[in-house]
């Protein structure tokens, strides 16, 4: 039998885990989960956007000079909704680098790869 492939949650909180522990400045935007109506209306009032990415890095490397957004993706399966990659592309146009990751460790690789 195969190992189980770890959730999304825990994707998140090993990416966290290793931004913690090399004093990046970062957030992580939580936007998902279920809501009541009122709540929902209420965050979009207060400038949640549909699409936004799981996490920004603040921190900025010559490749990446004004700060990084991840979009975090579950190992297998998981796809990039049209709002999140509309997201991308806008933070793309005003010089984000942005990655789509497969998992934490997917992620971890592409941030050193830039520099973190």
């Amino acid at each position: 039998m195969a190992p189980p492939v770890p959730s999304e949650t825990s994707e998140h909180l090993a990416l966290a885990s290793w931004l913690d522990r090399r004093g990046i400045f970062w957030e992580h935007v939580p936007n998902g989960g279920s809501r009541t109506q009122r709540s929902g209306t209420q965050m979009r009032a207060l400038g949640a956007r549909a699409g936004s990415p799981d996490f920004r890095v603040y921190d900025q490397k010559p490749r990446a000079p004004v700060g990084v957004a991840v979009e975090m993706k579950r190992l297998r399966g998981g796809k990039s909704s049209k709002e999140q990659n509309h997201f991308l592309v806008e933070l793309e146009k005003r010089g984000w680098t942005v990655y789509v990751a497969r998992g934490a460790d997917d992620a971890i690789q592409w941030l050193v790869a830039l520099g973190y």
